[in-house]
């Protein structure tokens, strides 16, 4: 190894691998973004793959494989390691989260109070009535306390 290509600590890679992350995880995040695929969903794939591939390429030649170690050349928890190694599920088959905007829809179309009289969604106000009556607003509010809104009608608009 040169010394340019040498590093002392994993928090101090060097910065070809810096630039070449970049360049690889740009255009993956855009399409994440565009079919969906939330930044939470995308870790928990991505602790999988860690676990599996330290798992798998990482191995000490006559030692068992442990969760501590596998935590140690990861960073990924040794919680987290011992749940993912003791799981069968594939990549693939790993549940992703709900996002927010699925959440909602599932929320008006099957929550009472935003259904009518014949359990069908209610049309929704974007702002609370002040009768408290449901709303956008409320609706949003239901799922999530950490997006307003606005927000997630600009971006329901812009899809």
């Amino acid at each position: 190894m040169s010394p340019e290509t040498q590093f002392q600590t994993p928090s101090d890679p060097p910065s070809a691998i810096i630039k070449a992350i970049n360049r690889l995880f740009r255009p993956l995040v855009r399409l994440l973004i565009t079919y969906g695929v939330t930044y939470p969903s995308v870790i928990s794939l991505l602790k999988r793959i860690y676990v599996e591939e330290a798992e798998q390429s990482f191995q000490v030649e006559r030692k068992r494989q442990t969760d501590s170690r596998i935590s140690l050349i990861t960073g990924v928890h040794r919680k987290d390691v011992k749940r993912l190694r003791g799981s069968n599920s594939e990549v693939g088959q790993v549940p992703l989260p709900i996002s927010i905007s699925a959440q909602m829809v599932a929320t008006w179309i099957g929550d009472p109070a935003y259904m009518d009289e014949t359990d069908k969604p209610l049309p929704l106000p974007r702002l609370k009535p002040k009768d408290g009556s449901s709303s956008f607003e409320g609706l949003v509010e239901s799922v999530s306390k950490d997006v307003r809104p606005r927000t997630v009608l600009d971006e329901w608009t812009r899809q």
